[in-house]
């Protein structure tokens, strides 16, 4: 398709446009489009990756005893799972690992789930949660000391829980 200002180029940039509920669509060449200012469309990197990784699901993109190999668990092949799009048991993940974690190292970036929080809100609360933990120790702690009646241990039990409790909410309000 050649492009609808120039007519000698052929059209790589479809652009459509809708303004006040009327639809328009220009197909453009590359020089033509930046002079009526349409810009290039860059996909982010994250879809990048994404397609990427898909075409790697493509029967080229792997040596053929891997494409061949099944698994174990319920006899689904490579290409079983380049078809569907979905492994077949659970065994699938350990004996197509090495071609899922290239795929999913070029998805994620990792192979490793690190969940959804922020770097810096898990550490908070990795600490938070060593702090929580500590304190139902020393609870547990000062409830033997009260039964065996020591209650000076009891109080710097007590004590050491204010503190703690102290800290995690200051670091709260942080």
């Amino acid at each position: 398709m050649l492009c609808d200002v120039c007519q000698k180029e052929e059209a790589t940039i479809f652009y459509k446009e809708m303004v006040n509920n009327k639809y328009s669509e220009m197909h453009l060449c590359e020089k033509c489009a930046y002079e009526q200012g349409v810009k290039k469309f860059q996909l982010p990197s994250a879809i990048t990756n994404l397609l990427s990784a898909l075409t790697e699901l493509s029967p080229e993109a792997l040596p053929r005893q891997m494409v061949e190999k099944k698994c174990p668990g319920c006899n689904s092949t490579y290409s079983d799972f380049r078809e569907r799009g979905k492994l077949g048991c659970s065994q699938c993940y350990q004996a197509f690992n090495e071609p899922l974690a290239d795929i999913l190292r070029k998805i994620h970036g990792n192979i490793q789930h690190i969940g959804k929080s922020p770097l810096k809100v898990a550490v908070t609360q990795t600490q938070d949660m060593t702090k929580i933990k500590e304190i139902e120790a020393l609870r547990k702690a000062l409830d033997e000391a009260v039964k065996r009646e020591e209650y000076e241990e009891a109080a710097n039990l007590r004590d050491k829980i204010r503190d703690l409790e102290k800290e995690i909410k200051a670091e709260g309000e942080r």
